[in-house]
């Protein structure tokens, strides 16, 4: 499972687009690896340099569920 924690406000829609959820008694987002993939795609420099330092900003790391 992943987890996104940091600054992931300005990121909410981009990460619920990828396939994320909210968890609001952690207060962080996590999915799969899937979704992870799909948010890095909009770090690819083509898709806009707003997305990449957007997600440059999240702390994402995985964990065991």
């Amino acid at each position: 499972m992943i987890k996104i924690t940091g600054n992931t406000y300005q990121a909410r829609d981009l990460l619920r687009s990828c396939g994320f959820d909210f968890d609001n008694a952690g207060k962080f987002w996590f999915g799969g690896e899937s979704a992870l993939e799909d948010l890095n795609r909009y770090k690819n420099p083509s898709m806009g340099r707003k997305w990449g330092k957007m997600i440059d900003g999240l702390k994402i790391e995985t964990i065991n569920a």
